[in-house]
């Protein structure tokens, strides 16, 4: 609903320091958010249908048991909002978070697990604590197959990949086709896969992240809604708007330093 997503009004009191520090705020539903950490400068706001990512720590109650923590696991969490795969707690509380924030969530048990509970972690009508860390929020990448692969060769992290790429706007024109004949190299270590704090993309990061999802042979295009920029920051020279990028897997290789020093290096093809 409109009331779900709209911003509330941040209130600041001041320290016996004198430092500015954000007051509880009261949301829908009887959450209330305290912010631990601002966001960073000019990053981006969480908005419903956004890929997520948080790291988090969940207690029964304030200063309770901790029942989960993404922390443990030493890694973050990631969903769809607005679709129903987290609790009505966060559904209603990181529409009014930024990348980089960090906030506890106070909410009551029929804004979390309610009657039933989750047990045995979570006992019936238990009010809820989190501690919340935005890590990243974009627009989900939308990938179409356009010719499948039998192969079971996937990239992973540290892998080099080798690809044919094809740059279109949402309406199908090419924009850019360069490397349809000069194949495309990416290291995967060069790129975090993640979209930056204010929701653009890094060209080798959003590629990254797509041929995460990909197998060798296998030819897809990836709707990208946010703005893609070149390694420096700087928008492409078809400037800005909504891609669609045609993406062939060509070659999957894991990288070996022959002598040590990163002077020579081979790539070695994936069997």
């Amino acid at each position: 609903s409109q009331h779900r997503r709209e911003h509330f009004p941040r209130k600041r009191r001041l320290s016996l320091r004198g430092e500015a520090i954000m007051a509880s705020v009261a949301l829908e539903g009887g959450v209330v958010k305290t912010i631990k950490r601002e966001a960073f400068p000019n990053s981006r706001a969480v908005k419903d249908g956004d890929e997520v990512s948080v790291h988090y720590v969940g207690r029964l109650g304030p200063g309770g048991r901790v029942f989960d923590s993404s922390r443990e696991r030493v890694k973050a969490f990631n969903f769809r909002l607005g679709t129903g795969g987290v609790i009505k707690g966060w559904e209603v509380a990181l529409p009014t978070c930024h990348v980089g924030e960090i906030c506890t969530l106070s909410i009551p048990s029929e804004m979390g697990y309610g009657k039933r509970g989750a047990p045995p972690a979570i006992p019936k009508n238990a009010d809820l604590e989190f501690e919340v860390e935005v890590v990243g929020a974009c627009c989900p990448v939308e990938k179409t197959v356009i010719k499948p692969s039998e192969s079971t060769v996937a990239p992973k992290e540290g892998d080099y990949v080798r690809l044919g790429l094809v740059v279109k706007n949402e309406d199908g024109e090419v924009l850019d086709d360069f490397f349809s004949e000069r194949p495309l190299e990416i290291v995967f270590s060069e790129h975090t896969g993640e979209a930056e704090p204010n929701g653009s993309w890094k060209a080798g990061s959003v590629l990254k992240k797509a041929c995460q999802t990909m197998v060798l042979g296998e030819v897809s295009s990836f709707l990208v809604r946010d703005q893609v920029l070149d390694k420096f920051g700087n928008k492409p020279f078809w400037g800005s708007g909504i891609v669609r990028l045609e993406i062939a897997m060509l070659l999957v290789a894991k990288e070996e330093d022959i002598n040590g020093d990163g002077g020579v290096v081979k790539h070695m093809t994936v069997p």
